[in-house]
């Protein structure tokens, strides 16, 4: 833990004070998302396979209804510590073929339905598939579709129809299977009402060995900081951390700072971040090594999504 403004300046950490919320994308610190404010845009421009970034700031092309339209939250440029999260759009009917990317994704519903492993998705509902795994095709309902997507990096997307011959070291299940359990290689989907409150997750960090949600056996402290893993990805693993936490009523997280940046959606309750209460469906995206807080969730407590790239230290400033 760090005690004092001096120790996290030593770090090379950035401490700007309570309450304050970045700007603009290109500023450092505490981002409040608002993609209802954003405007639709074709699918943006990746930095992958030799194509040049293209900031959203920088993307002045007009959104087409009948097509597939996203709205970037963050856009990593090369070089930085963020991770890529965007909304993306389907039209009603809309049908992806099958492919597959070469880093995992996480995605949830915002509104309408989405076909995803065979199975529909609706409002809320969210699923993570492995890098390397083919998967689909994926399609919107009558009604169309609006899901969040995040990745830990910049990902290729590669359809069978354009390339139908798949790579020795990517697996190919076949039509719409789902992964067997955690450890498998697939498509999951969360059923997160059925996944069962733990601890706060041991995180390996620090030393620390990890410890797996479906291991731990410590027993749930009412009243205190709980948290679901969905993934909890091992040492070497190519996944990334996602989980949800929950605050008890009223409960306050002292100014703190992450060794990586995080992504938060409010799933129920309230929390006040920069002294501004956040809602279910609230977004926000915390740069590494900026100090933020103090956080706290409202009279009913609150929960939320919480998704980094990788496993992070935390560093709470008195």
């Amino acid at each position: 833990m760090t005690g004092n403004g001096e120790a996290t300046a030593d770090l090379g950490v950035i401490d700007a004070g309570h309450d304050i919320v970045a700007t603009t994308l290109s500023e450092r610190g505490l981002h409040l998302l608002e993609p209802d404010d954003m405007q639709w845009r074709p699918p943006a421009r990746r930095p992958v396979l030799g194509a040049a970034p293209q900031a959203p700031s920088e993307d002045h092309r007009p959104g087409d209804p009948d097509t597939v339209q996203e709205k970037f939250l963050v856009y990593a440029l090369p070089g930085e510590d963020r991770f890529p999260i965007s909304v993306v759009k389907f039209p009603p009917g809309y049908t992806f073929p099958r492919h597959w990317h070469t880093d995992g994704e996480f995605v949830c519903v915002r509104s309408g339905s989405l076909t995803i492993g065979g199975r529909t998705l609706g409002r809320g509902d969210m699923a993570y598939v492995d890098a390397r795994t083919v998967y689909g095709p994926i399609g919107a309902g009558p009604e169309g579709c609006e899901f969040l997507l995040l990745r830990r990096a910049w990902a290729e997307t590669h359809t069978l129809e354009r390339e139908p011959d798949v790579p020795d070291d990517v697996l190919d299940p076949g039509g719409h299977a789902l992964a067997a359990s955690h450890a498998a290689r697939g498509v999951h989907l969360f059923d997160t009402g059925a996944i069962p409150w733990t601890m706060t997750l041991q995180r390996p960090v620090q030393g620390r060995a990890p410890l797996l949600p479906e291991d731990d056996r410590r027993p749930v402290v009412e009243g205190g900081l709980l948290e679901k893993g969905l993934i909890y990805p091992l040492p070497g693993d190519d996944r990334f951390p996602i989980s949800i936490i929950r605050f008890p009523p009223s409960f306050m997280f002292a100014r703190h700072w992450h060794t990586d940046g995080e992504f938060v959606m409010i799933l129920a309750g309230t929390a006040n971040f920069a002294g501004r209460e956040l809602g279910p469906g609230a977004m926000a995206y915390n740069d590494a090594r900026t100090v933020y807080g103090a956080e706290s969730a409202g009279p009913e407590g609150c929960d939320f999504l919480l998704i980094r790239r990788a496993w992070a230290e935390t560093h709470v400033v008195a």
